[in-house]
């Protein structure tokens, strides 16, 4: 009887947990905890396990751009958003342009239903992994067995934990007080990006404007998702905290000064939000 190989059982246990994880469409996304914390769904929850608040670089940001992609037809401008923002960042999306050659993981978006493609993305993620550093130790000299219990034990290790990332070129100083720049410049309107030191959910984020000459207009907030901001474990600083603003200017003059108070509803606490170099500010500190 012909002995099979050890190869061969390898990519055929692949196969079959393959097969049965996406026909499930399972992934390891924790985005039943913005569905049941922000979005006021019920009794919803893993299949196992349970979803955790420390992985807001995947409920908050991965996996929504995901679904704006997928919503956006692949395309790398984001036409379904107000913003049209490019959706070509830091964190890999399926667009559809000749980067995707270097995605194999997300081949079959466009070819089967996004769930399951989404879940064949971490599949393969975790796959690659394991079966990469298997072929590796084996080519060092270990054993079948060895290169497997190897292979799996290092991926459950920190040295696969990626989430407490700092993304960007903000100063310490910066990172504690939130800021913001002006993105456009209009006649009649001035259109800010930035982020606060907000703590408490997005429901619980106001900004306070100060300026000269005052502001006798209404001004438009929106709560963005801002995957370039830095993360940390406390979630003091997050992707959550960014925020688009309209503001009408009088006259069509610049103003004198202006200051961007972010207010947290939940805590009162009001931090003092950065200027940009060319802007000065009316306030030197909170109030």
């Amino acid at each position: 009887m012909k002995k099979i190989s050890w190869r061969t059982l390898f990519f055929s246990f692949w196969l079959i947990v393959g097969a049965v994880y996406v026909s499930h469409s399972w992934s390891p996304s924790s985005y039943a905890y913005a569905l049941s914390n922000h979005y006021g769904y019920q009794d919803i929850s893993p299949t196992l396990g349970k979803p955790r608040s420390i992985r807001a670089d995947e409920w908050a940001v991965v996996t929504p751009l995901t679904q704006a992609t997928v919503r956006n037809q692949f395309e790398r401008y984001n036409k379904t958003s107000l913003y049209e923002e490019d959706l070509r960042i830091n964190y890999g999306l399926p667009i559809a342009d000749w980067g995707i050659a270097f995605k194999p993981t997300m081949w079959l978006y466009g070819l089967i239903n996004p769930a399951y493609a989404y879940s064949f993305h971490w599949f393969a993620i975790f796959a690659l992994f394991i079966g990469g550093y298997a072929f590796l130790f084996k080519k060092f000299g270990a054993s079948d067995a060895v290169a497997a219990m190897l292979s799996f034990g290092l991926y459950c290790t920190g040295f696969k934990v990626d989430h407490a990332i700092a993304v960007g070129g903000y100063l310490d100083n910066i990172k504690k007080t939130g800021g913001f720049s002006i993105e456009k410049q209009r006649p009649t309107a001035l259109l800010i990006s930035g982020w606060g030191g907000w703590e408490s959910a997005p429901d619980f984020h106001a900004i306070e404007i100060i300026s000269q000459p005052q502001i006798t207009g209404k001004s438009e907030v929106t709560p963005i998702i801002r995957p370039d901001l830095p993360l940390n474990t406390s979630g003091v600083i997050s992707s959550l905290n960014g925020f688009k603003l309209l503001i009408p200017t009088l006259d069509k003059k610049p103003f004198d000064c202006l200051s961007l108070i972010a207010l947290d509803i939940k805590t009162q606490i009001r931090t003092l939000l950065e200027n940009p170099g060319n802007l000065p500010s009316c306030e030197t500190a909170p109030p």
